[in-house]
């Protein structure tokens, strides 16, 4: 927090465009990644994306706008930006904003097509660990919207790279029971 006092301090005071930027990019990352204050992440990183010319991280300024939305709640709003990025498959956070729309979807209640997103994800991403990730959060989506068969399978094809094995062997329990339960 004493950071931000700082680097606001430059800002307000440095006639040095170069300082300038240096610092807003820093208030704005101490404000997402740090102090959780999504509301000046955004100011910070709309103040970074009005600058003319445009800057070299546009892109990833914009980006951060759209987590921060998604992050304060306001998904219609991470929706645009994220649909924004979408609409250019050159943008290097194309393959990120299909991850963010898989979970705003997700936190919308709309499973399948979060599933949807999560796979034309995975087709795109080349790490283990994050492909994890999302195989785990397709499962989720398939069990939250009943569809237990396909969550028991995902879920079982995850046992052996899953990171925690027992939260997954609970699931699987779980599934089994729900699903044991329903054939009655």
């Amino acid at each position: 927090m004493k950071a931000l006092k700082f680097y606001q301090f430059i800002v307000e005071n440095v006639d040095d465009p170069l300082w300038q930027v240096k610092s807003l990019e820093k208030i704005a990352d101490i404000n997402f990644s740090f102090a959780k204050n999504y509301k000046d992440s955004i100011r910070a990183y709309k103040m970074l994306m009005d600058v003319k010319p445009r800057l070299k991280n546009y892109d990833y300024y914009f980006f951060r706008v759209g987590e921060s939305y998604f992050e304060m709640g306001l998904y219609i709003k991470a929706r645009e930006i994220f649909n924004q990025i979408l609409s250019q498959q050159t943008n290097p956070y194309y393959t990120e904003a299909i991850y963010q729309m898989g979970l705003v979807e997700f936190y919308n209640k709309n499973w399948d097509k979060a599933v949807e997103f999560w796979f034309e994800y995975l087709k795109r991403e080349k790490r283990k660990d994050l492909i994890t990730k999302v195989k785990f959060l397709i499962a989720n989506a398939y069990e939250s919207n009943e569809k237990l068969k396909e969550a028991y399978n995902i879920y079982y094809s995850l046992l052996p790279i899953y990171p925690n094995p027992d939260v997954l062997r609970a699931r699987l329990k779980s599934l089994y029971t729900r699903r044991v339960a329903r054939k009655r």
